[in-house]
């Protein structure tokens, strides 16, 4: 396999999710493809494919579905009514680990705001976010 052609594996890892997007053209013609704007939206590792408006145009994001967001909406509420704010604080960090999407850095700073209303004192953790590619500048693959 030539270095173009070699894919992300990580050491040790059984399965690797690989989801393929692709604009309307050639090429993927004996693929079966969806439009992304399908209902039920596009899901793929607990997080759906949303569309918004960023600055006058069209944005698409990531972010967590809204069975996901409630399980966490309840689990932090438990968390800060038993006063488990060292298991709260850890549960925190878990979501702000998770990917700096817009649409998922927005449901985590939303999260972590609830988790201050409900009383958590403690330091909330960094959100990271991902730093977006310039769609100007085209990614050829190797075949």
């Amino acid at each position: 396999m030539d270095a173009e052609e070699e894919a992300y594996w990580p050491a040790g890892a059984g399965q690797v999710e690989w989801l393929l997007l692709a604009s309307e053209g050639t090429g993927l013609e004996a693929e079966t493809l969806k439009p992304v704007t399908a209902r039920p939206r596009l899901t793929w590792l607990g997080c759906e494919l949303v569309r918004r408006e960023a600055r006058g145009r069209t944005a698409w994001t990531w972010r967590r579905t809204k069975q996901e967001m409630a399980e966490l909406y309840a689990l932090l509420t438990s968390q800060a009514q038993q006063r488990h704010y060292a298991v709260l604080a850890d549960t925190l960090e878990r979501i702000a680990r998770q990917p700096g999407l817009h649409g998922v850095r927005t449901q985590s700073w939303a999260l972590c705001q609830e988790a201050c209303r409900l009383g958590y004192p403690g330091e909330l953790p960094h959100l990271h976010y991902l730093q977006k590619v310039s769609h100007r500048e085209h990614l050829i693959l190797a075949g």
